[in-house]
């Protein structure tokens, strides 16, 4: 933007020198008009001398008529005569309004300012705004499609260079770049522009996972050291940071650490929608890692067998599996959600463990007796609404079972 001011400014003050040259004394104009002024006064020193003459021969014509040669009529009409001629020779010899002076450096500083304005149209296409116009008609144009194709995605990537160029600061077209990039496959050119970010804004917690996603993919779907670090930190800022919870959740899972899986997992799911796309694999990466601690020792949790029962259950919803102490708050201890759909397969199982918790500060291993409750929701809603389906258990202590806990979805609620 400064070196468009820079420009336009410099534009605007040729524009005024033109004028000023135009209607200055020593311009063309000036030197125009004082040429004028030279036939104007020679012109009228011609009227001058015509003037004399008419002068001397009125005298004449005078001194005939005394002479007796004119008589009265003859004097008169010779007098006549001869006024009509000095009137038309006088008509004559005024100074004429010649604007052919003027013209001519008129048309001069006219096309002067129209080349001032062509070019400033140009400039402004180039530097102006007009970049990030054609940025903002390629959003709008695509703004119906599901997915870019190449081509699209080049258009976009091509405007948002060109507004970059001139606007390197701008923060929302760089992290657009980074993203167009990432869909791309050129991960370098990600990596550069979210480096250049993380820069400029060295606590964004969302800067710091995209950065270390793209260097993920980049390194093979491996995270490393300082991807590593970069997640660990986006997670410290923001604890709802998704990306960075679902990355780090991948390396511990891909290192053997399946409670620190778990842990990262489960925070996720707190944080995504019931109906999310990536909740419904974040929760089968969950089962396994679950699966995965309790079969080395490493995690203790109360096993639930969900059936549907005798009751028709609707095509979608979520199931809802929580645990709440026997005696004590009603809040759940732990709660897995699961959504469903007409395929799903009957019973299903699940582990409830610690690490399940809505709330840090209050968690299954804190409680001996609980309840389960398992719940069909069509709605999607924690809180039970008229029509969903519902099952049971009675108090139990959870660290005596040796098998699973079955619960049956036999009673619609009011």
């Amino acid at each position: 933007m400064t070196e468009l001011l820079v420009l336009l400014s410099g534009l605007g003050a040729l524009a005024l020198a033109a004028l000023y040259w135009a209607l200055s004394p020593g311009s063309v104009v000036a030197g125009a008009a004082a040429d004028s002024g030279d036939n104007a006064a020679g012109k009228v020193d011609g009227a001058a001398s015509n003037a004399a003459v008419f002068r001397q021969r009125l005298v004449e014509l005078e001194l005939e008529r005394e002479r007796g040669t004119l008589d009265d009529a003859t004097f008169k009409q010779l007098e006549t005569e001869l006024k009509r001629q000095l009137l038309a020779e006088t008509e004559g010899a005024r100074p004429e309004q010649s604007d052919q002076g003027s013209r001519v450096p008129m048309v001069v500083l006219a096309s002067v300012l129209f080349a001032a304005a062509v070019l400033t149209a140009m400039l402004y296409r180039q530097i102006g705004a007009w970049p990030d116009l054609r940025f903002h008609n390629l959003q709008q144009e695509f703004a119906g499609k599901e997915r870019f194709d190449e081509q699209d995605m080049g258009a976009l990537a091509e405007a948002i260079d060109t507004s970059l160029k001139f606007r390197p600061d701008n923060g929302d077209l760089r992290f657009w770049r980074a993203q167009l990039a990432v869909e791309q496959g050129d991960l370098d050119v990600a990596i550069e522009h979210y480096r250049h970010l993380l820069e400029a804004q060295r606590n964004n917690a969302m800067v710091m996972a995209q950065l270390a996603q793209a260097m993920f993919l980049q390194s093979g779907r491996k995270l490393n050291d300082e991807a590593r670090a970069l997640m660990h930190r986006a997670v410290e800022i923001d604890p709802t940071q998704t990306t960075a919870l679902g990355m780090l959740g991948i390396d511990a899972f891909d290192r053997g650490d399946f409670n620190a899986a778990i842990n990262h997992w489960s925070l996720l799911l707190r944080h995504l929608p019931p109906q999310a796309p990536q909740a419904e694999v974040i929760g089968h990466a969950l089962a396994r890692a679950k699966e995965m601690a309790a079969g080395e020792g490493k995690v203790t949790g109360i096993r639930v067998v969900v059936n549907k029962g005798g009751l028709a259950l609707p095509n979608e919803g979520i199931l809802y599996v929580f645990a709440k102490a026997a005696e004590g708050p009603g809040f759940p201890l732990a709660v897995v959600r699961v959504p469903q759909n007409g395929e799903m397969t009957w019973p299903q199982e699940f582990l409830l463990t610690p690490q399940d918790a809505m709330r840090a500060d209050m968690t299954l291993d804190q409680f001996e007796s609980v309840k389960l409750t398992a719940r069909f929701s069509r709605s999607g809603s924690v809180s039970a609404a008229s029509g969903d389906l519902e099952g049971s258990s009675s108090a139990l202590n959870w660290r005596s079972l040796d098998g699973p806990v079955e619960l049956v979805l036999d009673a619609r609620i009011p």
